[in-house]
């Protein structure tokens, strides 16, 4: 707001491009100045800008989402995205002193991580030799890996852990990779956490592991559910906010795996 009243009032927002989208940006009023990297409001805009009286309010609402990718050659880790709004009225320099600008202070926003999580399953390729028909037969067992991947785009991540939870039907088989990891599984909730600790702004952590399913009857014709749900958090060490990623139901579809002659988790009969 203003303690004096402007006309014909042009407001500018310049953009950091380095890591907005620009492409995606949605705005109902106004222009993106692409060569001066700015957007412009004008009256012809939004009207309220013909005259603005001492003490009005009002704001103006865009989005422009992250990029996907950063630039190459960029620094990704502890991302600051920064802007600077002006306001431009020929009354102003008859209060102040000939200087017809008015600039707001600097915003700076800081870019929380983007968490990439993907877990898929696996019967040959991976740290463990798994067994069973392929698809799989009612009453027979067959093991699966579980790989999984994580990284984070921009931030360093502490307290980092993924929860797994599987369908009663699935049995851990009490192995995982690599060694050493904090691993812990409840039998009677059938859920595993795999402990991270501290997940470093642009690297990835892999870990395995097995699991076992027997089919039945019930099952025939149908893909198996491997996993119901798997969750990650973590607290950003860079905006100190928590971080949650969820990834759902994962089955015994090898969509992946180019080791095995039949991709398909459908059950048979035996």
């Amino acid at each position: 707001d203003s303690v004096i009243g402007m006309r014909d009032v042009i407001v500018m927002l310049g953009i950091d491009t380095n890591f907005l989208d620009v492409s995606r940006l949605e705005l109902t009023n106004g222009f993106y100045d692409q060569a001066a990297k700015k957007i412009i409001w004008k009256a012809s805009d939004i009207p309220a800008l013909a005259q603005l009286e001492p003490g009005q309010a009002g704001e103006i609402i865009f989005t422009i989402p992250v990029v996907k990718e950063f630039p190459a050659g960029s620094n990704p880790k502890n991302i600051v995205i920064r802007s600077m709004a002006t306001i431009d009225s020929p009354d102003v320099k008859t209060t102040l002193t000939g200087n017809k600008t008015i600039a707001s202070n600097l915003l700076q926003l800081k870019v929380g991580a983007l968490v990439g999580l993907q877990i898929t399953p696996y019967f040959t390729g991976s740290a463990f030799q798994n067994s069973g028909p392929v698809p799989p037969v009612v009453g027979s067992e067959t093991t699966y890996t579980l790989k999984t991947k994580v990284s984070s785009s921009s931030n360093d991540l502490t307290q980092a852990r993924i929860r797994f939870v599987m369908p009663s039907g699935v049995v851990y088989k009490g192995v995982s990779s690599p060694s050493g990891e904090t691993v812990e599984y409840n039998e009677r909730t059938n859920e595993l956490i795999w402990q991270i600790g501290v997940l470093a702004a642009g690297k990835e952590k892999q870990f395995e592991f097995q699991v076992g399913i027997t089919p039945n009857a019930s099952q025939v014709n149908k893909d198996v559910e491997l996993m119901r749900a798997a969750t990650f958090t973590a607290k950003e060490s860079f905006t100190q906010k928590e971080v949650k990623t969820e990834k759902q139901a994962v089955t015994n579809f090898l969509q992946d795996d180019k080791g095995v002659t039949d991709q398909s988790g459908v059950v048979k009969n035996p």
